[in-house]
C-alpha cells in the first residue's frame, strides 16, 4: 500500500472521514491492489491498524469479498465501468471481519486518474441494513427474519387446529433501550456485537423456541407459555450481567399468551406483545409485562388522554374541585387544595390516577397545570370582588411544568389578570419532584419565594432525603400524608410527633393530609399539628359547596 499523505488528502477530499462505513482506494489494473484505507474501514473489519487490515484481506479488493465466487463481483465492476458514462457504480457483497463476523455491504466506487498512481478506484463501503432486516436470514445475528417467524407461528397454529391439540403458547416481543445511543457512541460494530449477544441469550434461555430478529433492535420469540415468565426473567438477568450493565443497554419484553385457534393472527399477536413491551419501555422497576385486557384498556385510555387533553381544556371537561384545609384547634377552613376531575362526554368520569401520570410521562402535564392556575385565580378573584367567603388555594406542580414552560410567568400573569393577592395562592411541590432535579427545583423554589408565594412540600417523608431537603430548601409548610403512617401505632405516632416538633423548631407549619378518623384528629391536635386536611372534614367538591 502506498503510504503517502497526498493520497490520504485526496481520498479525504472525496469522502467524509467520519462516515459510518469506510473509504478506500484500489488500483484499476488486474491486481486491484489496495492503495489507501481509512480508519473507519479498519474499524469495520475489526482490525488494529492498516497493516493488520491488509494482512487480513491479502492487500487486494478480492480479499475483501467474502462471497463464494468473488470473481463475479469483480466482473460486475468491470462491466459497469464499460457501460458507465460517469465512471461510477456500485456492487453488493459480504465481508468477513477479523473476529469472524459476516456483514452485508454496498460498495460505491468511482474511477479516477491519479497523477502518482494512474487509474484508481475511489470507493466507499456501507453496511446494507435492509438485507439484514427484511430477508429470511439475518446476517448479523444468524437468526431467521420476520417472514420466517410469521410462517412458523401460523404453521404451528394450523397444525394444532388440524390435530385438535391443546397447548398454550406465548409470542414475546423484545426491544432494546439505549441501543441507538450505543450505536452512536461506540459505533456500528459494537451495535452488532450487542445484537449478537441478544440473539445468543434469547436462544440459550428459551431453549427450543423460535427466535427471530424482526428489524433493527426488535426481536420476537415463539415459545410454550409454561415457564416463559421465569425464562424471561432469566434472560433479563443474563443479558444485564453479560453485556447490558457495561453499556447501559436494557432488554424489555412484552408477552402475549394464546391458545391455537381460527381467530389467531400473527400480526395481532405481535402487536399485542409489542403493546405490552411498550408499557415498560420507560419503567425503572420492571422490564417485562404480559398483555391483558386491562393493559389494553390502560393503553387505550393513555392514547385517549393524550389525544383529548387540548379539547378537554378548551371545553372545560376538566373541572376544579377543592378540599378544605382546617385549623386543628378551631375546625375552621383556612385554605383549600385545588384538585382536578375529568368529566368526559364520551367515557364519563376519568379518575386523576388515569390521566395525571399519563400527562406527566408524555410531557403534557403543563397544559393541565396552566389551565388549573388560570381557573383557580379566576375563582378566587371573582369571589374576592363579589365579597364572597374565600380562602387561599394551593396548586400542584410537576417538574415537567418547569421544563416545558415559564411557570412563574404563567402564575404571575394569572394573579395580575384576576386581581388575586399572592398570599392567596400557595405552590405545592412533592418531595419526589425536588429530588428528581435538585438544581432546577432549587431555582424554582427561590424564584417563587422571591416573588412572594408560599411553598409547601407535599408528601414529606415519602422520599429518601427528606431531612436534607429541609436543610437545603426553604418551605413554609410540610404536608404529611397519613396513609404512610396508617395504622396509627405507637411507633407511627412517635414519628409524626417528632416531625411536627422538628418543623416547629425550624419555623415551618405542618399539615396532616388524609385525616379520616376522630382518633387521628385528636392525636394531631394533641401534638400541635396546626393544619388538617382529609375526608373527616370534607371531600373535594366544587368551590360553592366548600363554604
Amino acid at each position: 500500500m502506498v503510504d503517502s499523505p497526498d493520497i490520504g488528502r485526496k481520498i479525504s477530499s472525496s469522502f467524509v472521514d467520519r462516515m459510518e462505513g469506510g473509504a478506500f482506494a484500489f488500483s484499476a489494473d488486474d491486481e486491484q491492489k489496495l492503495v489507501y484505507v481509512n480508519d473507519n474501514l479498519i474499524r469495520l473489519f475489526e482490525c488494529k491498524d492498516a497493516d493488520d487490515l491488509l494482512a487480513h484481506v491479502g492487500g487486494r479488493l478480492e480479499g475483501m469479498i467474502h462471497d463464494p465466487a468473488p470473481s463475479i463481483i469483480l466482473n460486475e465492476i468491470s462491466r459497469q465501468v464499460e457501460e458507465s458514462k460517469n465512471g461510477s457504480g456500485y456492487v453488493f457483497y459480504n465481508i468477513k471481519t477479523k473476529k469472524g463476523d459476516v456483514l452485508r455491504v454496498v460498495n460505491h466506487w468511482t474511477l479516477v486518474h491519479d497523477d502518482d498512481l494512474g487509474d484508481v478506484f475511489y470507493a466507499t463501503i456501507y453496511l446494507h441494513r435492509l438485507d439484514n432486516a427484511a430477508n429470511d436470514f439475518d446476517i448479523v445475528t444468524g437468526l431467521l427474519g420476520k417472514r420466517k417467524f410469521d410462517r412458523y407461528a401460523a404453521g404451528i397454529n394450523r397444525q394444532f387446529i388440524e390435530e385438535n391439540d391443546k397447548m398454550t403458547f406465548a409470542i414475546i416481543y423484545v426491544n432494546l433501550v439505549n441501543f441507538k445511543l450505543l450505536n452512536l457512541e461506540r459505533g456500528v460494530n459494537e451495535g452488532n456485537a450487542c445484537l449478537r449477544k441478544v440473539a445468543k441469550v434469547l436462544g440459550s434461555v428459551y431453549g427450543n423456541a423460535f427466535v427471530s430478529r424482526l428489524s433493527d433492535d426488535h426481536f420476537a420469540v415463539f415459545t410454550e407459555y409454561e415457564s416463559s415468565i421465569d425464562r424471561t426473567e432469566q434472560a433479563i438477568r443474563t443479558f444485564a450481567e453479560d453485556y447490558g450493565n457495561r453499556y447501559n443497554v436494557i432488554l424489555k419484553f412484552g408477552i402475549y399468551r394464546f391458545e391455537p385457534g381460527p381467530d389467531f393472527y400473527v400480526e395481532t399477536a405481535l402487536s399485542r406483545a409489542k403493546m405490552a413491551c411498550d408499557t415498560v419501555k420507560k419503567a425503572d422497576k420492571t422490564d417485562y409485562a404480559e398483555y391483558s385486557s386491562e393493559l389494553a384498556e390502560r393503553v387505550k385510555t393513555t392514547e385517549y388522554v393524550v389525544g383529548k387533553i387540548d379539547e378537554a381544556i378548551k371545553n372545560e371537561w376538566i373541572r376544579i374541585y377543592y378540599q378544605p384545609v382546617v385549623r386543628s384547634l378551631t375546625g375552621n377552613a383556612c385554605s383549600m387544595e385545588s384538585l382536578v376531575r375529568w368529566i368526559d362526554p364520551e367515557i364519563g368520569f376519568l379518575a386523576p390516577d388515569k390521566f395525571i401520570g399519563v400527562l406527566e410521562e408524555e410531557r403534557c402535564i403543563y397544559k393541565l397545570d396552566c389551565y388549573v392556575v388560570e381557573k383557580v385565580c379566576r375563582t378566587i378573584g371573582e369571589r374576592l370582588k363579589e365579597g364572597l367567603p374565600t380562602v387561599p388555594a394551593s396548586v400542584n406542580f410537576s417538574r415537567v411544568d418547569f421544563i416545558m414552560c415559564d411557570m412563574l410567568g404563567v402564575v404571575e400573569e394569572a394573579v395580575k389578570k384576576h386581581g388575586v393577592p399572592r398570599e392567596y395562592l400557595h405552590i405545592e411541590i412533592t418531595e419526589s419532584t425536588i429530588s428528581s432535579d435538585e438544581e432546577l427545583m432549587r431555582k424554582v423554589i427561590d424564584d417563587f419565594r422571591a416573588a412572594g408565594y408560599e411553598i409547601w412540600m407535599d408528601d414529606f417523608g415519602s422520599g429518601y432525603s427528606s431531612l436534607t431537603m429541609l436543610k437545603d430548601y426553604d418551605f413554609n409548610t410540610l404536608k404529611l400524608d397519613m396513609r404512610f403512617l396508617t395504622p396509627l401505632t405507637d411507633k407511627s405516632k412517635s414519628i409524626i410527633k417528632s416531625v411536627v416538633t422538628m418543623a416547629k423548631d425550624i419555623g415551618m407549619k405542618t399539615l396532616a393530609e388524609g385525616v379520616e378518623t376522630r382518633e387521628q384528629l385528636d392525636f394531631l391536635r394533641e401534638i400541635g399539628c396546626g393544619l388538617i386536611q382529609g375526608y373527616y372534614y370534607g371531600r373535594p367538591e366544587p368551590v360553592e359547596d366548600v363554604f
